[in-house]
């Protein structure tokens, strides 16, 4: 994953195919495979070229057109690190998705690297499906075991993975909602704990990812399944947020108001992200009781 600022954008894709046995690449069922997806002048035209190095290849999308003249192209070749289960350390803790995780990752001892060059600056929704694509072909073609979403820090389960898509969830691998605890020893509200909740991935696209840093009851007399409600309101928040972004792009201005959930208005704000890797985020900021972080703009909303 190359990235150059602090934004979080990457210039190149970088998706992990998890194998528990080596895989053998056939690359006239790869093409065929590829066929669905471009157009019918590409299917006389482009097709995957094979490199000397056994299960690489490489599709140049030459149909394609970028502001740059660049020429995008997908790669698919074995993954230079050896695969080992202290590498997704930090995915697995936040697998809440994937129970199976773990287990599986941990007999996986082959991967392929998927990536894509030249197409940083196509539009993002574009990027995005041309690179999707091709590595549905490649899963088509090599079924894996796990998948690992470099951007996102994310690692899937292959068939919920493809199901996902068959249901336009097109950003079930490229994003990751992630749940952290803060650890704040000089807390006052000793019946409450802090929480952060973000998005991992929409930066990688030229997107804010978006944050909420909150208080949830930390009480034994509060009722776990109040603590639950709530944490699950945020999380549906933020999904709901992260694809009207995706739909409209970055359209919302520091300070304005959203009232996605129950009415309640939330004020957002662009910030560098609590919680790594550095990126940008939107903040958003549910208000008095709940916010548990800073906005340089009071929430200040008439009812």
């Amino acid at each position: 994953m190359i990235q150059k600022d602090r934004s979080g954008f990457v210039e190149v894709f970088m998706v992990e195919l998890l194998f528990r046995k080596k895989p053998y690449i056939d690359r006239t069922l790869l093409n065929r495979k590829m066929l669905p997806y471009i157009s019918k002048d590409a299917q006389q035209t482009q097709g995957w070229e094979e490199a000397d190095i056994e299960n690489t290849f490489i599709y140049f999308h030459t149909d394609q057109e970028t502001f740059d003249n660049k020429t995008p192209q997908t790669c698919v070749m074995p993954h230079p690190v050896d695969i080992s289960i202290e590498r997704y350390h930090d995915s697995l803790q936040q697998s809440w998705h994937w129970p199976q995780a773990e287990n599986i990752v941990r007999e996986c001892t082959y991967g392929l690297l998927v990536t894509d060059f030249m197409a940083y600056s196509l539009f993002y929704k574009d990027r995005l499906t041309l690179f999707q694509n091709a590595l549905n072909a490649i899963l088509e073609t090599a079924p894996c075991d796990a998948i690992y979403w470099n951007s996102s820090q994310k690692l899937l389960d292959p068939a919920k993975y493809l199901e996902a898509l068959d249901y336009e969830e097109v950003l079930y691998g490229p994003v990751n909602l992630r749940l952290f605890n803060v650890e704040n020893p000089e807390q006052s509200k000793l019946s409450q704990k802090q929480i952060v909740m973000d998005t991992c991935g929409l930066a990688a696209l030229g997107l804010p990812d978006l944050q909420c840093h909150f208080y949830a009851p930390d009480n034994p007399r509060v009722p776990s399944s109040q603590q639950g409600a709530l944490i699950s309101n945020v999380r549906g928040f933020l999904l709901d947020m992260l694809y009207y972004l995706y739909d409209k792009g970055n359209v919302i201005e520091d300070g304005e108001i959203c009232e996605l959930m129950d009415q309640h208005p939330w004020q957002c704000e662009h910030q560098h992200s609590l919680i790594p890797p550095d990126r940008f985020v939107i903040d958003l900021n549910p208000g008095p009781p709940l916010y548990a972080g800073k906005q340089q703009r009071g929430f200040n909303v008439a009812r």
